[in-house]
């Protein structure tokens, strides 16, 4: 079977060379997207919409393709003849069809076996499935440090769902130790804005946190987007032992490790002693990012969907209707088995801060 027929104009002037269709719930399409009259929402709306894993991994990714011209559609249901691209989690065996392409960005979730390609989210992350890498879009509207608050340290920010982080960085005696250095933890919690609005800014943020203690299979999953949301905010990080961070920085260098309330208060007293130190980290992030940003992460998107998922594509278009079917069937039959041993793997093994160094 060969490309559908319209694919020459297409792919006229684009920087992918395959026909790129995105499915998620109709309810989570972005009405510019779907209505589509050559108008991208402005990046404000953007920070507000892309929150959770179908928000950034279909439709931000959707918006982020045709802002650089790629031509894509975008639906609830599949193209037989186009690469669906999904999250893991909008990819079930009622939808999945019986001759349909799917590539899935697995972020956090389990290794779907339905989708025909993976894409995950760190170098670390392992797959028995065919699969590629690419990293997390960037937060959308970030709003850097104030250069006006120069060196201070009086704001110690976590930007993400309150309830991720470890409760012993939230409580009130690791609040209280932190007022003793002059420090406020701000969680978002007094923010009337939406979510994304949060997480957008850090002009008032002096430090960030992000520490959880994951089991290593959940960890190995993680993005390093905290990190490299830093670097952009020109905020030195407080992270957790996790293995996306440890791919891309340099503890102490670009960022520092944390492990224990106790290696928060050591961090923030070492930076507020040592200003040196604080604006050194500052610049540190600064030189790596460009290596990260949007337009990295959509390069490495097009080289993906122009090679290793593009042959993947071609050969399975090639091939019968019947003999697609016949091991679409054979995914199906998997899938339950392998979203149960996903689940359990979750919730057991070892946790990272508990784990000696």
């Amino acid at each position: 079977m060969s490309l559908p027929e319209a694919s020459a104009d297409q792919y006229s002037g684009s920087p992918v060379t395959r026909p790129m269709h995105f499915v998620c719930p109709r309810d989570r399409i972005w009405p510019e997207l779907l209505n589509w009259d050559g108008v991208l929402p402005p990046k404000e709306q953007v920070a507000e919409r892309a929150v959770d894993g179908v928000d950034v991994w279909t439709v931000r990714t959707a918006y982020e393709f045709r802002k650089r011209g790629v031509s894509i559609t975008i639906s609830d249901r599949p193209d037989p003849r186009a690469i669906n691209v999904t999250h893991v989690s909008s990819l079930g065996r009622r939808n999945r069809g019986l001759v349909a392409f799917w590539l899935a960005a697995r972020a956090d979730g389990h290794d779907n076996e339905l989708a025909n390609y993976l894409l995950l989210q760190n170098r670390s992350s392992v797959s028995r499935l065919p699969h590629g890498e690419v990293q997390h879009w960037l937060q959308p509207n970030l709003k850097p440090r104030d250069p006006a608050r120069g060196d201070r340290i009086e704001v110690l920010s976590y930007k993400g769902v309150p309830r991720n982080i470890d409760a012993a960085f939230s409580s009130d005696a690791f609040r209280a130790r932190l007022a003793g250095l002059g420090v406020r933890l701000d969680l978002g919690e007094a923010h009337r804005n939406g979510l994304g609005a949060i997480w957008s800014d850090y002009r008032h943020t002096d430090l960030v946190l992000a520490v959880r203690n994951l089991t290593i299979y959940d960890a190995d999953r993680k993005p390093a987007s905290k990190l490299l949301n830093a670097w952009f905010a020109d905020v030195p990080a407080l992270l957790g032992p996790e293995v996306a961070f440890t791919e891309i920085g340099r503890p102490g260098i670009d960022y520092r490790v944390i492990r224990s309330p106790n290696d928060v208060l050591t961090a923030v007293a070492d930076l507020k002693e040592n200003p040196r130190k604080y604006r050194a980290m500052i610049e540190a992030g600064r030189n790596r990012r460009q290596a990260f940003d949007d337009d990295a992460v959509a390069r490495k998107w097009f080289d993906l969907v122009n090679g290793p998922i593009g042959e993947a594509f071609d050969a399975w278009i090639r091939r019968p209707a019947l003999s697609r079917a016949f091991t679409v069937l054979g995914k199906m039959h998997r899938e339950p088995a392998e979203v149960r041993r996903h689940r359990e793997a979750f919730r057991s093994g070892d946790r990272i801060l508990d784990v000696a160094e």
